[in-house]
């Protein structure tokens, strides 16, 4: 591949900072934190758990327990390690407050101050006495920024009898470094992976805990939007995830779906420890073990500006999974195309104009896309020698859009998200029972300032409030009566799958939604206001170019597999 050029570089380093803040969580979440240092108080509920009995806060609509540690705090000897079983108590641990978030630069989504020893998780549950379905969400923010705290508000679910959960996983360097050093440690010869390790130690937890919360322990769906969906991809294909949950929903997740390779993870791991000044045979492990909390932050900010191998391409993959490895033997692409997953029935899609998120965010920051600069922009966003980028400007030519920035937009949606998705729903579908959607209300309440001249329309997250956010706080961002419908569509969908496996509500109130059956029902759900339908995926292969372009072996000398690390 033909190096990018200097200008390329300069103008990738004028992007950097904002693509850094872009965490990819939901924002329409209710705001605030737990309720502080009230002490216990008599009459609140109570649950057991292993390590002893919690107090929560009964709500108007359901129960809350917030700041439930899942796993021991990741300090000292236990940072770059496997995570190790939280300690028991004796005292009652009254859980009225979110945790602090994961170790991570600040960012525009999440405000609030960040720490190593944020491994807990939040409970939300309708009562304690019943056997509710259980879904768990992982959080966005390309592995490197978000939450599951305040941010999410889950009550949407909970009102259709699901007991929800947020978790906090290891982020950044903290939870996807590997190095030769740290390899040496383990008995597997493998380091990295440990914010995924975090995720698995979470769902073992809630196996064996969350009966006490009303929820039913053999029920439990996973879902997740970006790096949270890329997550749950992640545990489909990992054999120590096989017994740890029953369902997935994969939410804008399908990017990157080669990851990374352990050799290249090492080769990164040391040049991030040769600039922390963690250098020598010996005593590499102990000097990363030994930098402190601000240091770790700086080298994560170093590594979003770095000339290195460390940063390609307009959204950088700085943290992924590491494949080779006894977490993760091979890639998510891999494993799907192999029919080498965990069976389990997925529902799966994305937004119809993801990649105008990352592009609005850089205009929003005072950055432009001129005409002429369009092939440089398509070298930057997808990592590709100046030939390739001319190719696919004549299949995106900036003239027949409003603007280059928009051009620029479509070719990133198909290229990083929509045809990946495509690919991955013919193999799950194999296999599984697999629900395929886009989410397409192109006018969905902004949760960003508005770029004048620049519509965000179906971008990256947007659905997500549609899920995880009140009526009233939708209201508050402008969502009419037919896009709070479209939500509660949304949820009935959702929670209905988590229940059965299939997305159809009982009660029928909702358009069907059939299942994706490769030569026989190749159809999907198109999430538009007020109402869904199903339309043939033939339509959206179409619209996003993927078996003219993307999927092709190859067509423009470039391929979905060719351009999947360039994502975030």
């Amino acid at each position: 591949m033909v190096p990018i050029t200097k200008r390329a570089q300069r103008m990738r380093y004028h992007l950097v900072p904002v693509l850094t803040a872009l965490t990819l969580t939901g924002c329409l979440g209710g705001g605030g934190g737990g309720g502080g240092s009230n002490p216990v108080t008599a009459g609140e509920p109570r649950a057991d758990t292993a390590q002893g009995q919690v107090q929560g806060v009964q709500q108007e609509t359901l129960i809350s327990f917030k700041g439930i540690p899942y796993a021991a705090a990741p300090l000292g000897e236990l940072r770059f390690s496997a995570p190790q079983p939280p300690p028991e108590r004796d005292a009652l641990l009254v859980a009225d407050q979110y945790a602090t978030p994961c170790l991570q630069a600040p960012n525009l989504f999440e405000t609030a101050p960040s720490s190593e020893d944020c491994l807990y998780l939040n409970v939300y549950t309708p009562d304690l006495d019943g056997e509710y379905p259980v879904m768990v969400w992982i959080h966005g923010g390309s592995l490197e920024n978000g939450s599951g705290g305040p941010t999410y508000d889950p009550q949407r679910l909970v009102e259709r009898g699901i007991t929800a959960v947020t978790i906090n996983y290891r982020l950044g360097v903290p939870g996807f470094l590997a190095h030769p050093a740290l390899s040496d440690e383990s008995p597997e010869n493998e380091s990295g992976n440990y914010g995924i390790m975090d995720q698995q130690a979470a769902l073992a937890w809630l196996r064996a805990n969350i009966g006490q919360f009303g929820g039913d322990p053999a029920n439990i769906t996973l879902f997740g939007e970006s790096a949270g969906g890329h997550s749950v991809l992640t545990h489909l294909v990992s054999p120590g995830s096989s017994e740890l949950f029953d369902k997935a929903i994969v939410q804008s997740g399908s990017y990157a779906p080669n990851q990374r390779t352990l050799a290249e993870a090492l080769a990164r791991g040391e040049i991030l420890a040769e600039h922390a000044g963690c250098t020598g045979d010996n005593e590499v492990a102990a000097c990363l073990r030994a930098l402190s909390a601000d240091q770790l932050i700086a080298l994560q900010q170093w590594m979003s500006t770095s000339d290195t191998p460390l940063n390609t391409g307009f959204m950088p993959t700085r943290h992924l999974p590491v494949t080779g490895t006894s977490l993760l033997p091979a890639s998510i692409a891999e494993a799907l195309q192999a029919g080498s997953f965990n069976r389990k029935p997925v529902l799966i899609g994305g937004n119809l104009d993801e990649w105008r998120f990352f592009v609005g965010l850089y205009l929003a920051s005072g950055g432009s896309v001129p005409e002429p600069a369009y092939e440089t922009f398509i070298q930057i966003t997808l990592g590709v020698d100046p030939a390739t980028a001319a190719q696919l400007a004549l299949a995106y030519p900036a003239a027949s859009y409003d603007s280059a920035a928009q051009a620029l937009s479509a070719l990133g949606t198909d290229a990083i998200f929509a045809c990946n998705t495509l690919a991955q729903v013919r193999h799950l579908a194999a296999d599984v029972d697999t629900y395929f959607y886009e989410f397409a209300d192109r006018n969905a309440p902004l949760t960003v300032a508005p770029v004048p001249g620049f519509d965000f329309g179906a971008a990256h997250a947007l659905e997500i409030g549609y899920l995880l956010a009140s009526e009233d706080l939708m209201a508050q961002f402008g969502a009419t009566d037919a896009q709070i419908e479209l939500a509660e569509h949304m949820a009935d969908y959702w929670t209905s799958f988590a229940t059965y496996g299939d997305p159809n509500p009982t009660s029928g109130t909702s358009p069907m939604w059939n299942a994706f059956v490769a030569g026989s029902s190749e159809t999907m759900l198109n999430l538009v206001p007020p109402e869904p339908g199903s339309v043939p995926a033939a339509q959206f292969d179409t619209f996003h170019q993927c078996d003219a372009i993307w999927l092709a072996a190859p067509v423009n000398g470039i391929t979905t597999s060719g351009v999947q690390n360039q994502s975030q």
